[in-house]
């Protein structure tokens, strides 16, 4: 269902499906927002979780106090649900959601996932592995509906009907090139962090990734691998950057599956 919950100065807007007593976080990719979460890839979620997908602050109805680091987006969310570390919840990060989680998990003192779930990212920082410049131009100039991106995004060009077919029909305004400036901001610093990235990941891990991905190419998911030290699994699909809406059925079952398994092997996650 549709909610918004109103704290002092901050206004946290999102969608939450399913009543179970564990919950999935969803954190988007650049430019992006609740409505754009494909809708049968969150209905199969919801079978096994509460899924939350949200607007980041300045997307929608959303505002925060401060945003200064982009994990500040993974503390919105922990913030406004009034998670803490007794919470059954999990982490999906799709694109450059996934540098949300990567992020948040370096932190100390903040209530931590049970296990986290990388869709289609990058470690960052010089661990990434980056596109050519005809991609880079497609994403800095087209629009998300025109042929190129689409083409970009799925392997060949869609319906609009397709490509707009998520959950939430509810509209949001288009993102702002001031949100845009912010969001490159963000990512831009924190790729030079570098000293994230001889942490290593304590959580859990799953890593999906579409092996015709052009937007973040395939090594970036094997380049993960050395960072994680808990049990980790890496599954492909043949999609690229958008491969959720392909294979919402298949990267659902991986998510669920890999869950379950955490639990029957009674891991201490």
């Amino acid at each position: 269902m549709y909610k918004i919950i109103k704290k002092k100065n901050c206004v946290f807007e999102y969608f939450q499906l399913g009543e179970h007593t564990e919950k999935i976080i969803l954190f988007t990719d650049f430019k992006s927002s609740i409505n754009r979460w494909n809708k049968q890839f969150i209905e199969n979620l919801s079978k096994y979780f509460t899924v939350v997908c949200f607007n980041y602050p300045e997307i929608g109805q959303s505002k925060y106090e401060q945003i200064e680091k982009i994990e500040d987006y993974a503390k919105f969310a922990i913030d406004m649900l009034d998670l803490d570390g007794k919470d059954d919840f999990y982490f999906f990060g799709h694109s450059m959601g996934g540098y949300v989680v990567r992020s948040y998990l370096s932190l100390n003192n903040c209530p931590m996932p049970k296990a986290v779930i990388f869709n289609n990212t990058s470690p960052g920082g010089q661990k990434r592995v980056v596109l050519n410049r005809d991609i880079y131009h497609i994403l800095n100039n087209e629009d998300s509906e025109s042929p190129a991106y689409i083409k970009l995004m799925y392997g060949k060009n869609i319906g609009l009907d397709v490509l707009n077919e998520s959950y939430l029909s509810r509209d949001v305004l288009n993102i702002s090139k001031d949100v845009e400036k912010k969001q490159t901001e963000l990512i831009m610093n924190f790729f030079k962090e570098e000293s994230l990235y001889s942490q290593k990941i304590s959580q859990p891990v799953c890593i999906i990734h579409g092996r015709n991905d052009q937007v973040f190419p395939l090594q970036n998911a094997y380049n993960f691998l050395p960072m994680c030290e808990n049990i980790t699994e890496l599954h492909l699909t043949h999609g690229h950057h958008a491969h959720l809406t392909e294979y919402s059925d298949y990267i659902a079952k991986i998510i669920i599956s890999f869950v379950q398994d955490l639990k029957k092997f009674n891991l201490k996650i």
